[in-house]
């Protein structure tokens, strides 16, 4: 049957379920799917040495080779601006990425999370341009963690 609505609820009404017209969703186009897929390959090689989420576990602790890890990656720079030494990169390429870290340790993925969300984004969407240029380089490149 093809759908001639225009709603999610008028087809659910008429006892239609057509999910796509609830959140549908951008398809990104060939460099951003490219450059993606780079990061995600990237990171699980990384992390397929340098991972070890039991042994963080047990040790109740990051070792801090892993934030260096990420620094090394770009990671924490990921959706900081170019101008700011970032990758600039939206949120596609952040989700699949946060997902390929997320594979390997849910813990290495909260620091890169709580940094890359509430640890940076005030500052991104509200900063000053001289706190942008004094503080987000720092955080891009893992000096700093938010």
């Amino acid at each position: 049957m093809t759908s001639t609505t225009t709603s999610f609820l008028q087809a659910l009404f008429e006892g239609r379920l057509e999910p796509e017209r609830l959140l549908p969703f951008p398809a990104p186009d060939a460099e951003t799917r490219e450059t993606a897929d780079s990061v995600v390959a990237m990171v699980h090689e990384w992390a397929a040495d340098a991972i070890d989420a039991a042994a963080f576990d047990r040790e109740e602790r990051l070792p801090p080779e892993v934030a260096a890890g990420l620094a090394e990656l770009g990671l924490f720079g990921l959706t900081i601006p170019e101008e700011h030494g970032g990758a600039g990169q939206g949120q596609y390429v952040y989700s699949r990425s946060m997902e390929a870290v997320a594979f390997h340790c849910a813990s290495t993925v909260t620091l890169l999370g709580a940094h890359l969300g509430i640890g940076i984004k005030g500052l991104l969407l509200d900063g000053t341009p001289e706190q942008k240029a004094r503080y987000l380089p720092r955080l891009a490149s893992g000096e700093w963690t938010a």
